[in-house]
Order: structure tokens, then C-alpha cells, then sequence
């Protein structure tokens, strides 16, 4: 009989080997670990039709995402696969409640279904009945969204690091400025050459803007683009898009891109990351959802601050677009870097106003 006792207790002790048994990790760490990270409200459940084992969660979108390789908007629908089982780490289905998702995909390709479990930190929370919500294990729940908003803004800041184009880089092929071609007025053309050099092969002698890649630098009036100066020399691009070097004797006035905008009608094309922070590259960033059905954020270029020998830009959110008719309203303000993640300009400004 004591036998039986204790194979009876081994037994009820030994169950829980095949439950989901995960160390619980910082916020970071699931962050970090994941190929996507979303909240999202839960709106359908139901098991996936190949496997048994797996089911299909639909989430709606109520947040931009904080990290991800495609756009997902606010009300967007989209699926993860889960265990169906907790054994196996499965998320628990509750319609209604709103989760912190931590998605990793099991494939290389950027179509792979990407899976949700509680090893990887997804958890329910805001509960649809009212009960407290969970946390993380450095984290309240009141403080995961900010400190989120932390972690996405500073992998942001990370990317643009690492694309910010260096106006002295004679690689560089991103835009750093725009120069006034002084050789177009005093001599009618000017040169570009293959290199910096004197005795460098000449590609074009172009004759006017229309022969370069160019934008307006104020209204009707154009400006060549400038991709890297070197020691007077300006790299700029013919219109068919060859670049070449154009010596200082044809070059005129430079206009900084991190100059352009300030106190001008400005604007950043949406899709952007969002983030605005209280300093330059300091302090806990808000994230603002871009205005709906619109292609542009308008914004209001204050100053500009040189941190580290990357561009800042302390703006003015419009809640409105001075070009629709009324009085702009100001929404948010703070600091934004001045290029995105790809290395390209965050911003840009209306050179004929509206």
C-alpha cells in the first residue's frame, strides 16, 4: 500500500514534465528574440485544418507595430499560428482581449507563417473580462507599452545609425544637399567628371538642371542634388542617372539638407516610424499614429541639432495641413532624426507652398 502511495505521489509530481516549462525573460530579451512585435485584439480562434495541433489566431491591429518587416495599420487583420495546447506552450485563446504578441517565423522566407507562444513572451494583456493584467517579469503591465515604445525607438535609431549617409563619403549615393551650378549662369554649361580630379575623364557637360537630378530650392528656382563634397568637389547625378564630380570652379552656393527646412512649409511621407523624443536621441519617445488616408505627415521645422554627427530636427506635429484651408493646429512636438532607416531623408518641404 505504500508502494502505491508513493507511485500515486512520483506520478502527480512527474505531470507536469510535459507541461510548457519556460524561464521567464525580460521584456528585452522577447523583444529582441522576435521577428515581429504587435498588439493586437484577439477575434478569432479555430484549429488549423492540416494540423490538430496548431491553431489559427485572427488579431486585429490596435497599435502601429513596434517591430516588423511590413506595414501593418491600425484595424489591420492578420493571423499567427499557436499550440493548440499549453503543454506545448500554446497561446490561450480569450476573444476580445488584447495581446502583446512576440512573433518569430521557422523559415528563412519573408512569407513564413510566424507563430505566437508564451516561451516567446505573448500574453494577454489587457483580459476581456477585467481581471488584472499581466506583466513581465521587469515590467508592470501599466509600463510595457512605454517601455516598447523604448526598445522600438531605439532599434530604430539603430538602423538609421547605420544608414545615415556622410557627405564627405565619396561612395555616398543618398542626398546630402543642393547646390546652385554657378556654371550654368557664367559660363551657360558646366563638367562632370568621373572622379575628384583634374585630369579625371569628363562624362557631361550638361547645359542646365534639366540635365541633372534636381529639385527646387525655393520657388521656380532649381538646385542640382548633392550626394557627397569633397575637398570643393560636389558629387552630383546626370538625369539619366550617372553619377559624376562637378570641380568647384562650376559650383555656387551649398545648401545642407539638415538647413533646407527649417522655418519652412515641411512635410514627412508616410509611411514613418513616428517616434518623437523629448531631446535629441534621449529620453523615453511617444509614438504618433499617422493621420488616416493621407500620404503626408505636415510638420513644422523649428531647428536643427548637430548629436554625435547625426542631423536632428525639433518639430511641431500638425494636427491639420496648412494647404487644406483653415488654422493649422500643433500637435505634438520633440525631436526627429532627420534621414530614416534606409539612409533617405525623413522630410522634405513644399518649395511653391501649397
Amino acid at each position: 500500500m505504500r508502494r502505491i502511495f508513493l507511485l500515486l505521489c512520483l506520478s502527480i509530481v512527474s505531470a507536469p514534465a510535459d507541461a510548457c516549462r519556460c524561464a521567464q525573460r525580460s521584456l528585452a530579451d522577447y523583444f529582441d528574440g522576435a521577428t515581429e512585435v504587435t498588439t493586437a485584439r484577439l477575434i478569432a480562434a479555430r484549429q488549423n485544418d492540416a494540423d490538430p495541433a496548431r491553431l489559427e489566431l485572427r488579431f486585429e491591429i490596435v497599435a502601429p507595430a513596434w517591430k516588423s518587416s511590413r506595414t501593418l495599420a491600425v484595424g489591420t487583420q492578420i493571423n499567427y499560428s499557436t499550440a493548440s495546447s499549453s503543454a506545448a506552450c500554446g497561446l490561450s485563446p480569450e476573444s476580445g482581449a488584447i495581446y502583446v504578441l512576440f512573433a518569430y517565423s521557422s523559415a528563412e522566407t519573408p512569407e513564413a507563417e510566424l507563430h505566437v507562444d508564451t516561451c516567446s513572451g505573448s500574453r494577454v494583456l489587457l483580459p476581456a473580462d477585467g481581471r488584472a493584467p499581466e506583466g513581465f517579469k521587469d515590467v508592470p503591465a501599466r509600463f510595457v507599452s512605454q517601455q516598447l515604445n523604448a526598445l522600438a525607438g531605439l532599434a530604430v535609431l539603430g538602423e538609421v545609425a547605420a544608414a545615415q549617409p556622410d557627405p564627405t563619403d565619396p561612395d555616398n549615393t543618398t542626398l546630402v544637399g543642393l547646390l546652385d551650378v554657378s556654371g550654368f549662369s557664367h559660363a551657360g554649361h558646366a563638367r562632370l567628371l568621373e572622379s575628384p580630379a583634374r585630369d579625371a575623364p569628363i562624362i557631361l557637360q550638361p547645359e542646365g538642371y534639366a540635365d541633372l537630378q534636381s529639385r527646387e530650392v525655393d520657388y521656380e528656382v532649381p538646385a542640382a542634388v548633392v550626394y557627397a563634397h569633397v575637398d570643393g568637389w560636389y558629387k552630383l547625378r546626370t538625369a539619366d542617372g550617372v553619377f559624376g564630380w562637378l570641380p568647384p570652379d562650376y559650383a555656387g552656393t551649398f545648401f545642407p539638407y539638415a538647413d533646407l527646412l527649417v522655418r519652412r512649409l515641411a512635410y514627412v511621407s508616410l509611411p514613418w516610424h513616428g517616434f518623437v523624443w523629448p531631446a535629441p536621441g534621449a529620453g523615453l519617445p511617444l509614438r504618433m499614429l499617422p493621420p488616416e488616408g493621407k500620404h503626408e505627415q505636415p510638420v513644422e521645422v523649428l531647428e536643427t541639432q548637430i548629436v554625435g554627427g547625426s542631423p536632428w530636427f525639433r518639430v511641431n506635429l500638425m494636427t491639420t495641413s496648412p494647404c487644406e484651408g483653415g488654422e493649422s493646429a500643433r500637435g505634438t512636438g520633440g525631436w526627429v532624426p532627420a534621414y530614416r532607416e534606409d539612409g533617405t531623408p525623413l522630410a522634405w518641404f513644399y518649395s511653391r507652398g501649397c
